[in-house]
C-alpha cells in the first residue's frame, strides 16, 4: 500500500495518478478505435468530458448514498479525497457518452461499443489505484 509518491517535499497521491494514467490509456484506446471505426469525432475530448462526468456522479452517488457525511461536513464532501461511488461513476458516465454519441452522429450504442475496451482498460487501471491507496 502506497497512498502517496514522495518527491522531496512533494507528495502525489497514488490514486490521483493512477485516474489520470487510466484517462489517458481510456482516450488512446478511443480514439485508435475512432481511426479504425473511421470516426472523424474528437476521441481525446470525449473521454475527456465522460472522465469528468464519472468524478461528478461518483461524488455525487456518495452524497446521496451517505447523508450523514454531508451532514457531517457539508458540501466540502464533494471536495473530499474520499468518497468515489462506483455506481454513480458508471451512471454519469454511460450517459455522458451516449448524449456525446448522439451529438456526433455516431449514434449512442455504436459510441458504446466502440468505448467500452477503453472502459475495460480504464477501470482496470483505476482499482489498481484504489490498490494502492489502500481503499479495495
Amino acid at each position: 500500500m502506497y497512498p502517496f509518491i514522495h518527491i522531496g517535499h512533494f507528495s502525489l497521491p497514488t490514486f490521483g495518478l493512477m485516474l489520470w494514467l487510466a484517462a489517458v490509456a481510456a482516450a488512446l484506446v478511443v480514439d485508435r478505435g475512432f481511426r479504425r471505426a473511421r470516426i472523424e469525432a474528437d476521441a481525446v475530448g470525449i473521454v475527456a468530458i465522460t472522465v469528468v462526468a464519472g468524478i461528478v456522479g461518483a461524488k455525487l452517488w456518495h452524497v446521496v448514498d451517505t447523508p450523514a457525511d454531508f451532514h457531517e461536513i457539508g458540501w466540502r464532501v464533494l471536495i473530499d479525497s474520499a468518497g468515489f461511488a462506483w455506481y454513480g461513476g458508471l451512471v454519469f458516465g454511460i450517459s455522458a457518452l451516449v448524449v456525446q454519441g448522439w451529438r456526433a452522429k455516431i449514434g449512442a450504442l455504436r459510441t458504446l461499443d466502440l468505448t467500452a475496451p477503453a472502459a475495460a482498460i480504464g477501470y482496470g487501471v483505476g482499482r489498481i489505484g484504489c490498490f494502492l491507496s489502500g481503499d479495495g
